[in-house]
């Protein structure tokens, strides 16, 4: 289909949606469902169930009058749905509720790994056992829509079970795989691999970008391997290269962001265009302990606007199981310095199936079965918890959270919970302005569904 869609088209679809023939079919089709609202005999939850249930009847009703709809005006569905996005987005639907729903916020996870449940395996080596078969493809899209994740930036990786690649050092055919399945939900940030040199590596970026890849990561073990580490000259080359291909760059300093601070400002020197992102809060917990220099470390780079950071991998820099609110005031500390915009959450899936704190100075996750793994919609919703957390175990304590219930209270001192527009960028669009939009002035809008 190659018709033009133009205003008139959504103009019609006003008039298709709230005319009296459609309100007057949906008034019938739901005057059974109402009705059982009214029988007594149903209890609260059997109340719930069925307002489920109408809920879910009622949207299928509307994507199949949306769909004969846009047939009927010989459009694509997809371009169709873009442009409206975009037409409700600069203001100009007519509809209030429509626009609104348009404009709700995007939840984006920001960093995940995924890895096959074992045919892609290097020999003698596999992930660990209770974490094997929960970060396939599927499992995790599955998992992602019972979440409400609108989409997803998977973050290759070098763990011991990934196969090798004489050209791009490290097998990445597995991540390829899903964004050739998931084309719209997924982005993906390769991994640099240093061990190539410096003319190969650049060349193994270019073709990471030709495969879809929208990023690369520079993992500090593996530039450990090489002379100079990060920042030398490998680094640099790196570093520019994935500048000039408009890929952002992410940076894992396992041992902590203080000690990696002169690589990556040499990086920065490198290249004038290159965004970097520091993973995981900057690894601030060291040894089970908070290393104040990495927090600090983090504020000085909130200078350089080409800068993000993960509010990501609670687990790595909690002292504290889910939803983690210990989080709040490192968090905060860096919304003041950053601003909501260069700052992104991600969940590190799976390894934050752990739920638990990880053990000092692990990298991975420890043995045993799935069995004490929590879900990942609790993983998801961490952030939004924090308010409802500290309010109820205050409440348990027959006290106030804070001087205001939307603050959390630490011995510091009063921490404001997340405000709207803050979670708006957190939760999803600044992983929009990185990975999906060229402008990380555009305003955030949700990818199509997996």
């Amino acid at each position: 289909m190659s018709h033009t869609i133009e205003s008139v088209h959504f103009q019609r679809l006003e008039e298709f949606f709230f005319g009296e023939e459609f309100i007057e079919s949906f008034e019938k089709w739901a005057q059974p469902h109402v009705a059982l609202f009214d029988d007594e005999a149903l209890t609260g939850g059997e109340q719930k169930l069925e307002f489920m249930q109408v809920y879910t009847a009622f949207i299928e009703l509307y994507e199949s009058k949306l769909d004969a709809f846009v047939k009927e005006q010989g459009l694509d569905m997809g371009a169709f749905m873009e442009a409206a996005k975009a037409e409700l987005l600069k203001g100009q639907g007519s509809d209030d509720c429509m626009s609104n729903l348009a404009a709700r916020p995007a939840r984006i996870d920001g960093h995940l790994h995924l890895w096959s449940d074992g045919a892609d395996w290097a020999e003698g080596a596999s992930p660990p056992a209770a974490l094997q078969s929960v970060a396939t493809i599927d499992r995790y899209v599955a998992d992602a829509k019972a979440a409400g994740i609108d989409g997803a930036v998977i973050v290759h990786h070098h763990f011991p079970w990934t196969r090798a690649d004489a050209a791009l050092g490290i097998d990445h055919e597995y991540v390829r795989a899903a964004l050739e399945r998931h084309p719209a939900f997924f982005r993906a940030m390769g991994v640099a691999d240093p061990r190539l040199g410096a003319t190969a590596g650049c060349a193994a970026l270019v073709r990471l970008k030709e495969l879809g890849f929208s990023g690369v990561r520079f993992s500090g073990p593996l530039f450990a391997q090489v002379e100079g580490g990060l920042g030398g000259s490998i680094g640099r080359a790196l570093f520019a290269r994935a500048g000039e291909l408009c890929m952002p760059v992410g940076v894992m300093a396992f041992g902590g962001v203080a000690a990696a601070l002169p690589a990556i400002r040499a990086l920065l020197d490198a290249s004038t265009e290159t965004r970097l992102i520091v993973d995981h809060f900057g690894f601030f917990r060291q040894q089970g302990e908070v290393q104040r220099e990495a927090i600090d470390a983090l504020l000085q780079l909130a200078s350089c606007p080409r800068v993000f950071v993960k509010a990501s991998a609670f687990m790595r820099v909690s002292a504290s199981a889910y939803p983690a609110v210990d989080l709040a005031p490192v968090l905060r500390e860096l919304l003041d310095a950053y601003g909501a915009e260069r700052l992104l959450w991600g969940s590190d899936f799976p390894y934050a199936l752990l739920g638990q704190p990880m053990p000092p100075g692990a990298s991975s996750a420890p043995s045993g079965d799935r069995a004490g793994l929590v879900p990942y919609h609790a993983v998801a919703s961490a952030l939004v918890d924090w308010g409802e957390t500290e309010t109820a175990s205050a409440n348990a304590n027959g006290g106030a959270a804070s001087a205001r219930e939307s603050d959390l209270n630490f011995a510091g001192g009063v921490i404001p919970r997340l405000s709207d527009d803050e979670l708006r960028w957190l939760l999803g669009g600044t992983a929009l302005s990185l990975f999906w939009q060229s402008s990380a002035s555009q305003a955030p809008a949700r990818p199509k569904a997996a």
